[in-house]
């Protein structure tokens, strides 16, 4: 028996509408975890700031065009020239699939998402792996040397901790 009062959805649509919502909300985050695992696995952290023990917080924005197409992708000021390198080699690597994917769900057409990427050490890979001096916190969220102003979507951060090799 269906029961249907003027105004009021009945429970298939509901459910209907609810479950649709769930899949969007899965699919969203599948794309997140793919990004981030694309982007753990195709940049290499440079050997010099990597045996010096200097850590990166920085930020990634990725534009999306008003196409939905991808466009530019900078790292904030606060990332290291070598890392920036690093980036450029790889940046063509990364699962732009997924990056396409969470600009249409997340109707960014015309906008930017950040991620906050962070390449820290264990203590026991680097005892002074917190140094405020060196995390850059100044820069975080400038780019070429001009704080970003305008409306993002944040991801989920890129962490890496790094540990000291075992021998």
């Amino acid at each position: 028996m269906e029961i249907k009062v003027k105004g009021v959805v009945d429970l298939r649509s509901c459910l209907f509408i609810v479950s649709l919502f769930c899949c969007t909300v899965c699919f969203a985050q599948e794309d997140e975890k793919r990004f981030i695992g694309s982007f753990l696995k195709n940049f290499h952290y440079p050997e010099e700031l990597r045996s010096s023990c200097i850590p990166t917080m920085t930020n990634l924005i990725v534009q999306v065009n008003k196409d939905g197409t991808i466009g530019d992708m900078m790292l904030s000021d606060s990332a290291d020239p070598l890392f920036r390198v690093e980036f450029t080699r790889m940046k063509h690597q990364l699962d732009s699939a997924a990056l396409k994917r969470i600009a249409y769900n997340r109707k960014l057409k015309g906008q930017a998402f950040l991620v906050p990427v962070f390449y820290l050490f264990e203590t026991e890979y680097c005892p002074n792996s917190l140094s405020s001096s060196k995390l850059g916190i100044d820069t975080y969220s400038t780019y070429r040397s001009i704080p970003y102003n305008g409306l993002v979507y944040a991801l989920p951060p890129v962490i890496n901790l790094i540990y000291r090799p075992l021998h």
